[in-house]
């Protein structure tokens, strides 16, 4: 079946295609099927080159160990002069690791775990110093800081171009793709950077606040180290090493928020804002760096030629995401002013960091973990039910508990210069349950390759979206956020069709998984508010009043739901290091 002219593969897949359309693995020196031309294999030679390679190792050590090899997989011959096997590189770590499965629920619990710990104290200490640092520094400067973030997170979003998710999902990553990637992050970043100076006036000029000017120069230059975050966070995430982002998002958010304040009680005003930006990016940068060892940049940029494809799929779904994401608050600031973006994006923060704290924390372990379940022809439906499981049965009451305590919480922690936050806090809390669970579907879709369907849902969702704030404007923040919550619920049963289509996550296990945390929250909620009725609002009172809804919400659990919570215990355990 091999002529001078034409080979085909070793691997199983029954691929025939000429010589040079097939690349040789140096390590084995075999020929592996490319799709014609492109830089990777198809699924089905990864899954059958893991099997044999595990399958040989296992009978170096153990001949008895494995049972003979199923008929219909060729073992791929070695040719004279490499019989020895080499260290794999680097940067291929994660594609050919075969420890074990890549979807067991073991190693994926224990990365969720470490996941866990970076987020978590992460955003512990982002709200603690943000509630801080606002109480020190009033609505208005801190305004000036929340309209910054609008342009430097659309300067983020345009450094990434999904390249990022592209490297993960690849089944085979090599080292020269990354050295390309990273030089193309650098070079779009001092491009970005330089068009963020120049444009730092007009800006300032369309929010109607001068101070902006010299902050977004500042900030533009920081995109620099943003950019040499991204291939080596890539590395790392491809490796299933949370711990050390762990170690690096939480020791970045610690140290700045220690400049941020002793910045802010120096007299620095909106300024220690910014320091505790580009401080906490410098930590990130080189404690990933350190840990993931990347290697030096490279302008062999047409090795990235194959990943193109996906990444502007990728990227214009997350254009289309920033844009919903912040279309009200651009609205916002040039509407209504500083001060009422200060308000609005303060209770959005609030928001969002919980959701962040509890669905990123299944979500950015779900993603590579759904990859490689689709590359070995694994099914992802028992990881993504343990995901939507877990962020249910945390986020709903804490989302619940933000949403009928923030008229006690707010004057109690900000003071009454934040009053005006309250009903918008009290509403986009409604919203942040249903959006801490449909974050999953973003890693689902991209996941399984389906970043087309990612773009089309996107388009839909940034409509339906951007028609509900622009409506809701006229109302004013509160309106705002109405319309976007209501527009949530509207998306949420098209989220659960293409979680069923792409993966088999039928509708009845998804109420399972949302279901009893529903009915939980509902009873902590009037508990809540039974206890404040007699014991009143003081900080006492309120302590008292959430500590007897947490109380009431893990007994419904317990003793209503208790096939729930037996399953949340072993996912619990499981995440064990």
């Amino acid at each position: 079946m091999q002529n001078h002219r034409y080979r085909v593969c070793r691997f199983g897949c029954g691929h025939r295609a000429r010589r040079r359309s097939l690349v040789v693995d140096q390590e084995f020196a075999r020929g592996w099927c490319c799709w014609s031309q492109k830089d990777w294999p198809s699924h089905s030679c990864v899954a059958n080159y893991r099997r044999w390679s595990q399958r040989v190792r296992q009978q170096d050590r153990d001949p008895a160990a494995y049972p003979p090899k199923p008929s219909g997989v060729s073992s791929p011959v070695r040719r004279s002069g490499s019989d020895r096997q080499l260290k794999p590189d680097r940067a291929c770590t994660a594609a050919n690791d075969d420890k074990g499965d890549p979807v067991s629920r073991k190693s994926g619990s224990r990365s969720v775990s470490w996941n866990a710990l970076g987020l978590v104290s992460r955003q512990i200490v982002i709200v603690l110093s943000s509630v801080y640092l606002a109480r020190i520094l009033g609505p208005e400067s801190y305004g000036v800081i929340t309209q910054a973030a609008i342009y430097t997170a659309f300067m983020t979003l345009l450094l990434d171009q999904g390249i990022a998710s592209s490297l993960i999902s690849l089944p085979r990553l090599t080292r020269r793709m990354s050295a390309a990637a990273i030089s193309a992050n650098l070079i779009l970043a001092a491009a970005l950077a330089t068009l963020t100076v120049f444009s730092a006036g007009p800006v300032s000029r369309f929010f109607h606040t001068p101070e902006l000017r010299a902050v977004l120069c500042v900030l533009g230059v920081g995109l620099l180290l943003k950019a040499g975050v991204l291939v080596p966070r890539v590395l790392l995430v491809r490796d299933m090493n949370f711990k050390s982002q762990a170690v690096g998002d939480g020791g970045g958010a610690l140290v700045g928020a220690l400049v941020a304040i002793v910045g802010a009680l120096s007299g620095m005003d909106y300024w220690s804002l910014v320091l505790q930006i580009v401080v906490s990016d410098v930590v990130v940068l080189l404690v990933l760096a350190v840990a993931a060892r990347p290697p030096m940049p490279s302008l062999r940029l047409r090795s990235l030629r194959g990943t193109w494809g996906f990444s502007i799929r990728v990227f214009f779904s997350n254009l289309l995401s920033f844009s919903v994401q912040n279309v009200d608050n651009i609205l916002i600031g040039r509407e209504l002013g500083a001060d009422s973006l200060a308000q609005y994006g303060l209770s959005y923060r609030v928001l969002t960091t919980p959701v962040q704290m509890i669905g990123q924390v299944v979500t950015r372990v779900l993603f590579p973990v759904v990859a490689r379940g689709r590359a070995d022809g694994v099914s992802v439906v028992p990881a993504v039910s343990r995901s939507v499981r877990g962020i249910a049965l945390f986020s709903f009451p804490v989302m619940a508990a933000v949403s009928v305590s923030a008229h006690d919480l707010v004057p109690l922690l900000l003071g009454p210069a934040w009053t005006a936050a309250i009903p918008v806090l009290t509403i986009l809390a409604i919203g942040g349950a249903r959006q801490s669970v449909t974050t999953v579907n973003t890693s689902i879709l991209m996941g399984m390759g389906l970043s087309s369907w990612l773009l089309r849902f996107s388009i839909v969702a940034a409509t339906v979206q951007v028609t509900a704030i622009v409506v809701g404007l006229q109302f004013g923040i509160v309106g705002v956020a109405a319309g976007l919550t209501i527009a949530g619920f509207l998306l949420t049963p098209v989220v659960a069709w293409l979680s069923k289509r792409a993966t088999g996550f039928d509708y009845g296990r998804q109420i399972g998984c949302v279901g009893p945390p529903v009915h939980g929250s509902a009873w902590a909620c009037i508990t809540y508010l039974g206890i404040t009725q007699l014991l009143g609002n003081s900080a006492l009172g309120i302590l008292v009043s959430l500590l007897g809804g947490l109380f009431v919400y893990v007994a419904v659990l317990a003793v209503v739901h208790r096939k729930f919570m037996k399953l949340c215990r072993s996912d619990i355990s499981a995440m064990r290091p």
